[in-house]
Formats: C-alpha cells, sequence, structure tokens
C-alpha cells in the first residue's frame, strides 16, 4: 500500500493531517480522477497524484494507465507537473452536491468524508465550500461558494 497525508485544511496546517490508503495488489493500484482531469492528461507526461506520487502516463483511451515514476513532490515541481485530486477506486465516498442552479453533480469524495456530520460546512480543494444535508444513502452538500 502507499499512504498520503494531506493537511485537513490547506491554509491551516495547524489543524493536523488526515489518511488516505491506496491498497496496491498484484504491483498495481486503482483511483478515480475528475474527468475534466483525465482529458487533460498527455501520454509521455508525468502527473502528480496530490501527497502520494508521481505517475508518467501510458495510456489514455477511456481508461488511463500510468506507471509509478518517482514519490518526491520535489520531482513534480522540477517539471511543472500538473497535480490532480484522486480518491481510492476500493474506498470512496458518493457524494451529489446540489449547485445553486439546481444542477446535481455526482462524483466520489475521500475516505474522510464518512466522518462528516450534518450541517457540517467542508471544503474541497479545487471546487469550493458547501454544507453537508444529509449523509443516507449518499452524502448530500449544498453548495455554497468557490
Amino acid at each position: 500500500e502507499m499512504v498520503a497525508h494531506p493537511l485537513i485544511h490547506p491554509e491551516h496546517p495547524e489543524q493536523g493531517k488526515r489518511t488516505i490508503i491506496l491498497p496496491i495488489s498484484e504491483g498495481s493500484a486503482e483511483v478515480f480522477i475528475s474527468d475534466s482531469d483525465a482529458k487533460s492528461l498527455q501520454v509521455g507526461s508525468i502527473t502528480r497524484l496530490k501527497d502520494l506520487c508521481n505517475v508518467k502516463i501510458v495510456e489514455n483511451n477511456g481508461s488511463i494507465k500510468a506507471v509509478f515514476s518517482s514519490k518526491a513532490m520535489e520531482d513534480a515541481r522540477k517539471i511543472k507537473a500538473p497535480i490532480i485530486q484522486w480518491v481510492p477506486q476500493t474506498d470512496n465516498v458518493k457524494i451529489q452536491v446540489l449547485m445553486p442552479d439546481g444542477t446535481l453533480l455526482e462524483g466520489f469524495g475521500e475516505p474522510a468524508c464518512k466522518n462528516m456530520n450534518v450541517n457540517q460546512i467542508i471544503q474541497f480543494e479545487r471546487f469550493g465550500l458547501g454544507k453537508v444535508n444529509k449523509l443516507k444513502p449518499d452524502i448530500l452538500i449544498f453548495y455554497a461558494h468557490k
């Protein structure tokens, strides 16, 4: 397995870190990424899975395949590699976000989302702030602002 330790809140490091475990089976790991990130990945390029590792994209034809490149953030910085959000394919939480225009967006959150409470204000990195409206059957977030 590989383990990521992202900050609980990027602007408040004093709040500590959370842990995301990415299982590895037979030398392979699977993650979900956003559609927009998937479309932007070019074969041969290096991409950083935020707070985890750098990977080299070897295939992008509807399904992306990548190989481990390095663990060091400095390696990604040197080449200005994009940094993308990810969640383990085997341990995630289905999330729906109700936008102000009534649109319902669906995606996956990291395992720590299982610990959210109704009425809690949360920050999704690269997305915005929202308020937890319900937890079951799926988590529903009311979007507040970017």
